[in-house]
């Protein structure tokens, strides 16, 4: 009898313990939680790709008044909210300042990203995390890249129908105790990419939708059709990416 309650009491010290303090909470209804950072809504690129070099020019917009950020985070919520309990997570200035410089060829932009994560999560713990960050694409077989939301302007610009109305995003989904990588996609709209140099959620336009200064970007038209724009691609992309969970 004392050999087995040595080993129970043995047993019982050598047990995990869980730490309360790092748990996640959950909703009284059981809901995992699920904290969004979004930082794809700050600034508009205007930018024109010429057929030669010199016609090449890259302009950029301060659109925080859209609210794009707290945009992505409600349609999340409005996707998720049956089966999860979503919230913002809020992004102090500057916190993906340094991840989204351009930096050495083999950096490891996914750690990066995972310490991100880490730190924001420490004070706002979930279960999960959805993190949408700016995608970068390169414009059809050209040398050149396109980087978040904005416009393009391709071609000569004597054709009329050659803007292009583009929200790039990469939407990641991350454990909320480890800040590991579950798994990723870029955000599509499911839309054709078939002779369209711009591979992701695109709208062509024509001409009169490129504004005269970067300062005239900020428009309800071309803010409503950007909203439009990030919203369908969430619409398409982030119920895949939740479906294995």
């Amino acid at each position: 009898m004392l050999y087995r309650a040595a080993i129970i009491l043995l047993c019982l010290f050598m047990a995990p313990t869980v730490d309360a303090q790092s748990a996640p909470p959950r909703k009284p209804d059981g809901r995992k939680t699920i904290g969004v950072i979004s930082v794809i809504g700050d600034t508009f690129a205007l930018q024109k790709i010429g057929i030669m070099v010199f016609g090449n020019d890259l302009k950029e917009a301060s659109i925080q008044s859209w609210r794009i950020d707290d945009l992505v985070a409600s349609k999340i919520g409005a996707l998720l909210g049956k089966t999860y309990s979503v919230k913002r997570v809020p992004v102090p200035k500057g916190t993906f300042a340094a991840f989204e410089k351009p930096g050495a060829l083999f950096r490891d932009r996914d750690a990066e990203l995972q310490q991100i994560v880490r730190s924001l999560g420490g004070t706002h713990k979930s279960d999960l995390y959805i993190v949408v960050t700016r995608a970068t694409i390169q414009y059809g077989n050209s040398n050149q890249f396109l980087t978040g939301l904005g416009l393009l302007e391709a071609g000569a610009p004597i054709y009329t129908n050659n803007v292009y109305l583009h929200a790039l995003s990469v939407i990641g989904l991350y454990d909320g105790r480890s800040s590991m990588l579950i798994r990723q996609a870029r955000a599509s709209t499911g839309q054709s990419t078939f002779l369209t140099p711009v591979s992701g959620p695109n709208k062509k336009l024509d001409n009169s939708w490129w504004p005269p200064t970067p300062q005239a970007a900020n428009n309800e038209k071309l803010k409503n059709a950007t909203r439009d724009l990030v919203e369908r691609s969430l619409a398409a992309t982030v119920p895949d990416l939740m479906r294995a969970n």
